[in-house]
């Protein structure tokens, strides 16, 4: 039996010390104190999430899905030019920060289609971001911040996305990104590559999810197109450059996903009485926005509420509503919004981002701190003799969560080779780690207490026997090494 290692203390807790102590060095400096002061309080906050993609790829249209509310504009208004911060609050505020400048609280309206937010007469340019406090579950546990989009015609436009995710000269002030594209393209990858925090040189999956955005077009809004669209994104979770960029990828019908969270009664009734129609002639009308847009005779809906029905749930979700409807699968309002949410691709990208952000959002929160004092401590280094840099060293070599991430990218980039069944163990070991054992060892959730020791002692062994190989690649045995700390650490929690 191995010895098993004693753990340190929480990575939390060690970066925290060392941001107070980079306080107490630069403390007087004209640019690192305010840097470090900002960085203290962001390790205490939500984890913030960045949304972002090429223009019209649905940014905004996400962002409400997934707070289950209308708050971001989908339309060209002034705000969709700005960051845009949508965090917890208790009551509805809204402010704006110019550049350089302070908070300011400005007046806002909510409308039926989104939160708007008085400017106060400030030009848009002048705008460093807005921010938007809401009441809303999800935004306890991250911030969403809603980027504008890449690719723009406005230069300066996009200039505002890539300075906020991927600044030239700071780092990120994002702690983890969604990207949104409606196919993979060139442009996507390198901003992608743009984004990460580099790690040995190298860019990090860890804190990037990919969507397939408006997935329900790729099948041409068939009944069957999230179906086509799986199969493609099926597609992209195995392809190299897209693995070593990305955690995974996952399909969402935007439109969908918001519509279904904001579905009545009224919409519902209506669409129950365009299931009624006869068949073919729903087939006929269904076949085409522009034919579902006119007034045929034979369908009871007016043109104002079939408008409405495109702009809530697309052409491809009243399709699938009234295939719902018709055969019965639902029969009230709350189930036909369920479904309609489940189809969508919206409670898979909960889950991911609930596992993989918010389940390991002190980890994802400590990286990008680091990031920030290897800037400063580089720039411009302390009359400490180095003992600031040498404990930012420390608990960079010594944090085990960052030695489990550096593992995962070696393993997609190609700088570590293992057996198709070794990498998979990682992957799934270092992917859930913020799950219990029983998920980490691919065990059924049943698993008992000793079936998960027995799982884990025999792990332990086996990837013991793989570091001390004598014809083992020193990267080898360095990962084996990893592997073989990962399950000490579990079986101390069991």
């Amino acid at each position: 039996m191995t010895d098993v290692r004693a753990p340190l203390a929480p990575l939390k807790g060690r970066v925290g010390a060392l941001v107070a102590q980079a306080r107490a060095t630069y403390n007087g400096h004209p640019e690192h104190e305010a840097t470090l002061a900002a960085l203290e309080a962001r390790l205490d906050e939500p984890l913030r999430v960045a949304i972002a993609g090429r223009v019209k790829s649905g940014k905004s249209t996400l962002l409400n899905a997934l707070v289950g509310q209308p708050l971001a504009a989908t339309d060209a208004a002034e705000c969709t030019r700005v960051v845009t911060w949508y965090r917890h609050g208790r009551q509805y505020k809204a402010y704006v920060q110019r550049r350089s400048g302070e908070l300011e609280q400005v007046q806002l309206e909510r409308t039926a289609d989104a939160v708007e937010v008085d400017l106060g007469g400030r030009e848009v340019d002048s705008l460093e971001r807005i921010v938007v406090e809401w009441p809303a579950a999800l935004l306890e546990s991250m911030t969403l911040v809603d980027t504008p989009g890449l690719g723009s015609l406005s230069t300066a436009v996009s200039e505002r996305a890539v300075e906020f995710l991927a600044p030239e000269d700071s780092a990120s002030s994002a702690d983890a990104v969604v990207y949104l594209a409606r196919h993979l393209h060139g442009q996507d990858v390198r901003f992608l590559e743009a984004f990460h925090d580099e790690d040995a040189g190298k860019p990090n999956p860890v804190n990037a999810v990919g969507v397939l955005a408006r997935a329900d077009e790729i099948g041409g809004c068939r009944l069957d197109a999230l179906e086509a669209a799986a199969r493609v994104t099926d597609r992209y979770r195995t392809d190299h450059h897209v693995r070593r960029l990305c955690q995974t990828v996952v399909p969402v019908a935007g439109l969908l996903a918001q519509g279904s969270t904001l579905l009545s009664e009224a919409e519902y009734r209506a669409l129950g009485r365009l299931a009624e129609v006869d068949h073919d002639a729903a087939e006929a009308v269904l076949l085409s926005t522009d034919r579902f847009a006119s007034r045929p005779a034979r369908v009871d809906l007016a043109t104002e509420e079939r408008e409405h029905l495109l702009g809530l749930l697309g052409l491809f979700g009243v399709r699938l509503a009234v295939d719902l409807l018709r055969r019965g699968e639902v029969r009230s309002a709350p189930e036909l919004a369920t479904a309609l949410t489940r189809r969508s691709g919206l409670n898979d990208l909960r889950w991911v981002l609930a596992t993989q952000f918010a389940g390991r959002a002190e980890l994802l929160k400590a990286r990008a701190a680091l990031s920030v004092l290897d800037r400063v401590l580089r720039s411009e280094p302390p009359s400490d003799g180095g003992a600031l840099a040498g404990a930012v060293e420390e608990v960079e070599a010594n944090a085990h969560e960052l030695a489990e991430l550096r593992l995962l990218v070696a393993l997609r980039s190609g700088g570590v080779e293992l057996s198709e069944d070794e990498a998979a163990e990682v992957e799934l070991l270092v992917e859930r780690a913020a799950r219990p054992p029983a998920a980490r060892l691919g065990l059924e959730s049943e698993a008992d207490r000793a079936q998960v020791q027995d799982a884990v002692v025999t792990a332990v062994e086996r990837w013991r026997r793989r570091a001390e190989h004598p014809l083992a690649a020193p990267e080898l045995v360095a990962a084996a090494q990893v592997v073989q700390r990962s399950y000490e650490g579990m079986l101390l929690a069991t």
